[in-house]
């Protein structure tokens, strides 16, 4: 991991020198919704998600440069909380550390798209059952994952960001109960989260080439 941010740091460097360029920094929130997809390879019977969709935030720092009219790269360290709610099985709160890099493409003067990859580390899972919670952590499948993301960002100004965020997870998180076709909780099967937000971010440009 550490040979990534050094390799992605060095490039930003380079790219710094080209005429044309301009580096920001910044801050950024964001609000989510996380829901969570279910396999159970050794389950025959159908069974349905009991798991709903549930409220989250983040935060994050920023370092973009924008490399040319069309192209602009991100640079995203942050915080993260994921949440979903069941009355069936626990609920459960999933807090993470990630670092982000994206490459954005604009397709005007002011909205772009952006695609790249995201590490996230799992923090701490919390599970909620009738009112009692406790730590999950321990139990949870994977605690490392890399991550395809992509999103659409709309430019206020020079210095607001809104954006719109998917996140993809390719590795189950923890595995939970499921409902078959009469109503009974069948399992375990394995919890894959996916994620939407929308969140804003301040940025504050420190270099612009003449």
């Amino acid at each position: 991991m550490k040979n990534i941010t050094l390799t992605i740091f060095i490039l930003a460097l380079h790219f710094s020198y080209m005429p044309g360029q301009k580096l920001s920094i910044g801050l950024g929130f964001e609000v989510n919704q996380t829901r969570f997809r279910q396999n159970a390879p050794n389950i025959e019977a159908l069974f349905s998600n009991p798991h709903k969709a549930g409220f989250g935030i983040s935060a994050h720092g920023s370092a973009s440069l924008k490399i040319c009219k069309k192209w602009i790269i991100h640079l995203k360290p942050g915080l993260s909380i994921l949440r979903t709610n069941s009355s069936i099985t626990s609920s459960k709160n999933a807090s993470f550390t990630n670092l982000s890099f994206d490459i954005g493409y604009y397709l005007g003067k002011k909205v772009h798209l952006n695609t790249g990859i995201e590490y996230s580390y799992l923090v701490r899972l919390i599970s909620t059952f009738q009112g009692r919670s406790g730590d999950f952590t321990f139990f949870a499948n994977n605690r490392h994952f890399i991550n395809p993301t992509a999103s659409i960002s709309y430019d206020i100004d020079r210095n607001l960001c809104v954006h719109l965020r998917f996140i993809y997870f390719l590795k189950d998180l923890f595995n939970s109960g499921a409902l078959d076709n009469d109503g009974n909780v069948v399992g375990p099967v394995m919890v894959y989260p996916y994620t939407i937000g929308i969140g804003v971010t301040f940025n504050f440009e420190i270099f612009k080439p003449k």
